[in-house]
């Protein structure tokens, strides 16, 4: 430190001149700002590399904690879910029929108006002047959706879907229809039908439900006999807006009363056993609530948690780990706090001097830290598809609550030693004596147990995850989804008899298995419909799973025939086929025997093995699946089992045939693994935050060893003159830190095993723990304390022994 510093503390009144100590003090710490960061690179390493994982998990959890915040009336607006009970069964859907929100706003003040998105019967193909631009989230709307939600118009307003043959297309579509051209007035054809685009919207937003790419002027149209079917077509997504004067509970009594005074004595009327119950979730909770059936992406609540708990240890272990240098460090800044206490600088100036040391750490870690984050979001966008950007105020509120935390933690463990030199007499701080920092401070100690038990969670929380993951891969899913192709059907008016043509081409070549036709495959959310079921002479409303597929399905997707057999391509048509799950729901009934009302009464010819339709967060659910009529019933898909090598064989069939519209296809494994998306960013996070807390242990302990062999280095030269072996040296040393180790580990296995039960309860299925997996944490931890004991042993091994015993 340049001694000019000291004056105006020693001879504050020679200089007519005289300015603030303070002033002084602030200006040192900025030109010094060189030697702080050449003497603190590792303080600042550690909590940038911190900081930096925590900002990057804050960030996540605020992008789930925002979900739809971009709506100025989420705290009214309610989603209206739909609840059948039929006897013991109980189906709960986030869909509705469509008349359910135009009923509610016509009889109840409570509800001032309402939403109905309704899903698009069809692939959703759009094209322009007969070139096809791919397939798009479409969603059938009333007039009063940009009433209720905060859509942003870059061309059009409001009223733009007045007429049924209008449609709004977000940016996005506008780009790929029209390039740099107004669309305002221009047709799209969707799905074969014509529409004129009368807006464009602004993306939206990644957090935000439902998503969509166009929204379709659509009005419900419903006679007087269709009334009480139209409520069991539950393909609406219904929202409602609460009046000023209304809440939840005003909305609970509407939805209660509608149900009660007019739709169940109408579903009682009409013979059937069955009742509804109607169920209200505000906005902001929808998200994280648990998913329904039918229901749009969800949150995890839990893995919420779990990365709220990551993010403070991820915190605790870098602000320890800057704690454990600033104490490793002391030692440096005796004899200058020794000299400066001589010459009369005060204590409190002193302590002054080192916080404005840590605001100088922590704020340069901070806009690091920030700017890394930053870059790490921008990646985690392309490479996982979490597409995010915060908004200046959300990164404004985040950087500063980070930095006052950190601010906080770190001038308080670097006032720590500075405490401990101010009480030690400044003749002992000159003389270099160690006393300030012993071997068993418990300063130390705390730090490092902290740093252990950090490193200890994140490790085993990790294996644990990975091992959930895993077992998502390896688990058996019922079907075959290698080398599977399932190409997506164009819309056309001769879209069926172009499939069976294409089917029929494509068989006639010995290269290729089997191919099917079908309506959905393995990953789509199937539909639900309602059945009667006839059991000796008995009859009962049930809700099932219901997929239309070809005879070739099975074969194709290698679903084993439990009993009976499959379709007859030329019969069949009121004959369902069943999964096991459907057959246990019968409670000991042989189902070759019943009779199951749908349009027609019709039985089961053949029981097929349960799989997984959808991923393992869904249990598998009854099924049954009709016969596809491929010259009535619409073709979304064809699934083609084929071997690897045969895509061009495949695509060069759908050319020769001058099949409508791009050759569009994708493999059924990697399909169905998407659903796991979200558990893998998990993972990587997870993954990422175990490395970055073994690397700040690391450092952590190789300051603190060092500092250790430091002011033991007399003691050990002296037991080393006297006979002590390399090995009882290396056991005086790591000793202390095997037991800290064995406390941690007795701490961290149950508290790691509750958490990560926590956020295996979403899921339907899941993975044994296994010991293996807190054995190899221990065994990482414990190689890591080893390597840095002996690592320093060796080092001290060189030194000349008698120099090190007559240092004084």
């Amino acid at each position: 430190m340049n001694p000019l510093f000291l004056l105006p503390f020693l001879f504050p009144t020679i200089s007519p001149f005289y300015v603030s100590p303070y002033k002084l003090l602030i200006v040192n710490i900025f030109r010094k700002t060189s030697s702080i960061l050449r003497h603190s690179f590792l303080p600042l390493l550690g909590l940038t590399i911190a900081l930096s994982a925590s900002l990057l998990i804050m960030w996540v959890i605020s992008w789930h904690l925002t979900f739809d915040h971009q709506h100025t009336k989420r705290d009214s607006i309610y989603r209206v879910s739909m609840q059948l009970l039929t006897g013991e069964s109980e189906d709960h859907y986030a869909t509705t029929g469509g008349l359910l929100g135009p009923e509610l706003s016509e009889k109840y003040a409570a509800v001032e108006d309402h939403v109905s998105f309704k899903l698009w019967d069809g692939p959703g193909v759009i094209s322009r002047e007969s070139e096809e631009l791919g397939d798009y989230k479409i969603f059938g709307v009333n007039q009063s959706v940009f009433r209720v939600f905060d859509y942003t118009f870059i061309e059009g307003g409001p009223n733009a879907l007045d007429e049924p043959s209008h449609i709004v297309i977000s940016e996005q579509v506008a780009e790929t229809a029209f390039g740099n051209q107004s669309p305002i007035n221009k047709r799209l054809n969707i799905d074969g039908t014509d529409f004129t685009v009368t807006g464009v919207i602004q993306n939206l937003p990644s957090n935000t439900d439902p998503q969509f790419d166009i929204l379709v002027a659509y009005q419900e149209n419903i006679t007087e006999e269709e009334i009480l079917q139209s409520f069991f077509n539950i393909d609406h997504y219904t929202y409602v807006l609460a009046g000023q004067q209304s809440g939840p509970s005003e909305i609970r009594n509407a939805l209660d009363n509608y149900a009660g005074e007019f739709l169940n004595p109408l579903i009682k009327k009409a013979g059937a056993e069955l009742t509804v119950d109607f169920q209200a979730m505000d906005l902001n909770r929808i998200h994280l609530s648990e998913a329904l059936m039918m229901d749009t992406p969800k949150g995890n609540r839990s893995e919420l948690y779990i990365l709220g708990g990551l993010t403070v240890l991820l915190l605790v272990i870098g602000i320890a780990n800057y704690l454990n240098a600033v104490l490793a460090g002391a030692f440096r800044k005796a004899r200058k706090i020794g000299m400066q206490r001589v010459l009369g600088v005060s204590k409190q100036m002193i302590r002054l001097h080192a916080i404005g040391e840590s605001l100088v750490i922590t704020t340069l870690s901070v806009v690091i830290a920030g700017g890394v984050a930053w870059f790490c979001l921008r990646y985690l966008a392309i490479f996982s598809d979490f597409d995010y950007s915060p908004d200046l105020q959300t990164t404004g509120v985040l950087l500063s609550v980070v930095f006052l935390i950190v601010l906080l933690g770190s001038s308080l463990g670097g006032l720590a030693p500075v405490n401990m030199m101010c009480r030690i007499a400044p003749a002992d701080l000159l003389k270099g004596k160690r006393t300030l920092l012993s071997y068993n401070s418990i300063n130390q100690r705390l730090v490092l147990f902290l740093q252990f038990a950090v490193s200890f969670l994140l490790i085993t929380c990790t294996f644990e995850l990975s091992r959930q993951f895993n077992y998502f891969n390896q688990q058996e899913r019922g079907f075959n989804d290698e080398q599977i192709v399932v190409v997506n059907v164009p819309s056309g008016d001769n879209q069926n008899m172009d499939m069976q043509r294409f089917r029929d081409q494509l068989l006639s070549n010995s290269a290729i298995a089997n191919v099917s036709l079908t309506r959905i495959v393995p990953g789509d959310q199937p539909g639900q419909e309602i059945f009667s079921i006839n059991e000796d002479g008995n009859s009962r409303e049930v809700v099932f799973n219901y997929v239309r597929v070809d005879e070739n399905y099975f074969n194709v997707l290698g679903i084993p025939i439990k009993e009976g057999r499959i379709f007859n391509r030329e019969s069949d048509d009121n004959a369902f086929l069943a999964n096991e799950s459907f057959v246990s729901n019968l409670t000991g009934i042989d189902p070759f025997q019943v009779r199951i009302e749908y349009d027609t009464l019709k039985q089961v010819i053949g029981i097929v093995g349960d799989y997984h339709q959808l991923s393992f967060h869904n249990p598998i659910e009854p099924m049954l699946f009709g016969k596809l009529d491929p010259e009535s019933d619409q073709v979304n898909k064809v699934l083609i089992s084929a071997p690897q090598g045969s895509l061009a064989l495949i695509r060069q069939t759908w050319e020769e045939l001058g099949l409508p519209g791009p050759f569009d296809y994708y493999y059924l494994d990697e399909y169905f693994e998407s659903q796991y998306r979200q558990e893998a960013v998990l993972l990587k996070l997870f993954t990422a935050g175990s490395a970055i807390a073994i690397c700040l242990s690391c450092l952590g302990l190789f300051s603190l060893m060092a500092l250790v062999i430091r002011n033991r280095k007399q003691e050990l030269a002296v037991r080393q003159v006297l006979g002590s072996s390399f090995r009882n040296n290396f056991l005086l040393l790591s000793k202390p830190y095997y037991i800290m180790l064995a406390i941690v580990t007795a701490i961290g296995v149950p508290v790691a095993y509750k958490l990560t039960g926590i956020w295996k309860e979403s899921y339907a299925y899941i993975s044994d723990s296994s010991p293996v997996i807190y054995i190899g944490t221990l065994g990482i931890i414990l190689f890591m304390i080893t390597g840095i004991v002996l690592y320093h042993l060796n080092a001290f091994g060189r030194m000349s022994i008698i120099e090190l015993i007559n240092e004084e």
